[in-house]
C-alpha cells in the first residue's frame, strides 16, 4: 500500500440508507503514515500555539466547544443589557465536515467499502 493512500469505507449513520448524507466515510490509513503524522504533530504541537487564535476552539486539546456556547450567552446578556442591536451567525457543519466527493461529485454508497 502507499504511504499516501487509505482505505475509505462509508459509514452509515441514520434514517434512509439510500442518502449519501446518510453517510460518514472513515479512512483507514497506513500505520507509516499515522506515526508520521503523529511524530510532526508531537514537533509542531508548541509552535502551533503562538499560531493559533486563543478563540480557536475546535479540533484544540485542551479546549472545549462548551466555551463558546458560554461565551455566546455572555455576549446576548451583555447586548441586552445595554439594549444594543446584533446579529449571531451561524454556520453549517454538516456542510463543512459531512460530505464526501469522487472527482467533483458526490460519492455514493454501496454498501461495502471500497479501496483507493
Amino acid at each position: 500500500m502507499n504511504f499516501m493512500k487509505g482505505w475509505m469505507c462509508p459509514i452509515y449513520k441514520k434514517k434512509d440508507k439510500t442518502q449519501i448524507e446518510n453517510y460518514r466515510p472513515i479512512i483507514l490509513l497506513n500505520s507509516d503514515y499515522k506515526m508520521f503524522t503523529k511524530a510532526l504533530l508531537l514537533q509542531l504541537i508548541e509552535p502551533m500555539k503562538a499560531m493559533i487564535h486563543h478563540d480557536q476552539a475546535g479540533f484544540i486539546p485542551g479546549q472545549s466547544i462548551f466555551d463558546h456556547i458560554r461565551l455566546t450567552r455572555v455576549v446576548i446578556t451583555y447586548a441586552e443589557t445595554l439594549e444594543v442591536d446584533g446579529a449571531i451567525i451561524a454556520l453549517d457543519q454538516e456542510k463543512a465536515y459531512n460530505k464526501t466527493t469522487t472527482c467533483g461529485r458526490p460519492s455514493r454508497p454501496s454498501g461495502s467499502c471500497n479501496s483507493s
